[in-house]
């Protein structure tokens, strides 16, 4: 029997190296000159060994409702949060979620228990996280019209994977207990026009938490076509 708990810490609004930025990266981040770190409000969860400290930048040319704050603890609720920092709070350490300039369009606590009579396990935790990391449409800003992407770490912030295809837009997803699994509904830039609208193909990814990697569509292009031939009959 599985028994699941979801919570969410959405915000309005991976790790690759820096050695494989594209140029257009790079031209963002001589865009924009940091002027101040913006701490926001602290995430804390009672069955988690970590606090998180959401981190934005002030200015920020990305929000078109960013105002600049005089202050690196004030909160700004409509500014971007740009990066998180994981405290533990045994160990007194911290670390970064991302090596690399992006948005975290959202993120959302999953716990996930397998409990059998024979042997009970302990309760997963991962984050499931939305990040926008590439300016997909060329416009100079990190924006909800780029690409945003899945990604999952566990609980503690650490081993963070990406599991939605490149230039997708993540739209929602869904917990199966039965499949230890995660299934995320995307949106496809299929036609190119750098854009992510009702044209678009959409497809559900598949991601089993067991071992978190690039999800694939659950169904392949031939059962489309045949469902497709199906409907315009």
């Amino acid at each position: 029997m599985l028994i699941t708990t979801l919570i969410a810490s959405c915000y309005p609004n991976p790790t690759k190296s820096n050695q494989n930025q594209k140029p257009e990266d790079n031209n963002l981040e001589a865009n924009q000159s940091v002027s101040n770190l913006v701490y926001q409000d602290i995430i804390e969860k009672p069955q988690l060994e970590v606090l998180i400290f959401p981190v934005g930048i002030s200015p920020d040319i990305n929000s078109q409702n960013s105002i600049p704050l005089l202050s690196s603890r004030q909160t700004e609720k409509n500014n971007n949060i740009y990066n998180l920092i994981f405290y533990h709070k045994t160990t007194d350490k911290s670390h970064l979620l991302l090596n690399k300039k992006a948005i975290i369009n959202s993120f959302e606590l999953i716990e996930i228990k397998t409990s059998n009579q024979e042997q009970p396990s302990p309760t997963k935790k991962y984050w499931l996280y939305r990040i926008i990391d590439k300016d997909t449409n060329n416009d100079g800003k990190l924006t909800p019209e780029d690409a945003v992407i899945g990604y999952i770490s566990t609980g503690d912030g650490k081993n963070l994977v990406q599991v939605t295809p490149d230039n997708t837009q993540m739209k929602s997803w869904k917990l199966i207990p039965d499949m230890n699994a995660v299934l995320i509904f995307v949106t496809y830039d299929s036609n190119s026009d750098k854009q992510f609208n009702s044209s678009d193909r959409t497809a559900y990814i598949r991601v089993n938490l067991e071992k978190p990697e690039l999800g694939q569509d659950m169904f392949n292009r031939e059962l489309e076509q045949k469902m497709r031939g199906i409907l315009e009959k």
